[in-house]
């Protein structure tokens, strides 16, 4: 869900950690106010095709 106006908004997304790789790169590296990109894709899109939904930290 995206809230918010301007040049604020609100982020919320849950991430699929099944395998357990994201849990080890947030033990192993800092991630706190890292640059970041959300992007939506379909399976069976090619990745080149994706879409840039929210750039920031």
């Amino acid at each position: 869900m995206i809230t918010g106006a301007s040049d604020s908004l609100q982020l919320n997304i849950e991430l699929d950690d099944t395998d357990g790789h994201l849990k080890d790169i947030y033990l192993t590296h800092d991630v706190h106010k890292r640059p970041a990109k959300v992007y939506l894709t379909y399976k069976g899109l090619n990745i080149a095709d994706k879409i840039l939904l929210f750039t920031g930290q």
